[in-house]
């Protein structure tokens, strides 16, 4: 009896697929450190950016959400939605920028990534949403792809989520890039926090096949 509950753990814990969380510089725009309603116009550590239009990172107010100044659990204004931390991405009146992340993680055969972003939707202001594209890359080449799938409600940040299984043609390290969809560059803006990448390596069909063939072989041979 112990053998065989042995063998069924074995089993169970081979054909449970197993997540990780992949390091991101600066996923939640919080390494440039800035007090309520503040602007950080330019470079973001950790992100490339290429096109024009404007881009910084920002911590929200009343300015952009009107509970942009509520105070959270953690005694800090400006947390809302799936944000991390007080601030966020923005881009406005873009035309084509777009800021790009590059891990250290290459792509694995077989393996499962999940690239979630938290978009914001503005209540406050003369801004206008301006749609968004998320993208997961393996260097330059697009593996998959989100464009304004899910629009966050007024006030607040919404997830969006992008998901890819490696394939063995992939070579190159996981990237991430943002952009904004807009090109008319008056008063479009879109906002980003909390970029998380997951990885989940799911078992191949013939190692848990495998194992399911030895231990019923060596369960028969202890009942002779």
């Amino acid at each position: 009896m112990k053998l065989r509950n042995l063998f069924i753990a074995c089993i169970s814990t081979l054909s449970v697929a197993q997540a990780a969380s992949i390091a991101i510089v600066n996923h939640d725009f919080e390494t440039e450190v800035l007090a309520d309603t503040d602007l950080n116009i330019g470079a973001v550590t950790g992100w490339v950016a290429s096109g024009g239009g404007i881009t910084g990172s920002f911590n929200p107010g009343t300015a952009f959400f009107t509970n942009g100044n509520i105070v959270d659990t953690a005694g800090t204004n400006g947390v809302i939605g799936t944000m991390d931390g007080d601030s966020a991405l923005f881009i406005f009146e873009s035309t084509g920028v777009t800021l790009t992340n590059t891990t250290t993680e290459a792509v694995a055969d077989g393996t499962m990534y999940t690239l979630t972003v938290g978009v914001g939707g503005r209540d406050a202001g003369l801004s206008v949403f301006g749609g968004y594209l998320i993208e997961l890359l393996d260097g330059d080449s697009v593996l998959a792809s989100a464009t304004s799938s899910t629009i966050p409600a007024a006030g607040t940040f919404a997830d969006v989520t992008v998901n890819y299984t490696g394939q063995a043609s992939d070579a190159g390290n996981l990237a991430i890039r943002l952009s904004s969809l807009d090109t008319t560059t008056v008063n479009r803006y879109v906002d980003f926090d909390n970029v998380r990448l997951d990885a989940t390596v799911v078992p191949e069909p013939s190692s848990i096949a495998l194992l399911g063939l030895g231990g019923l072989a060596l369960i028969l041979r202890r009942k002779k």
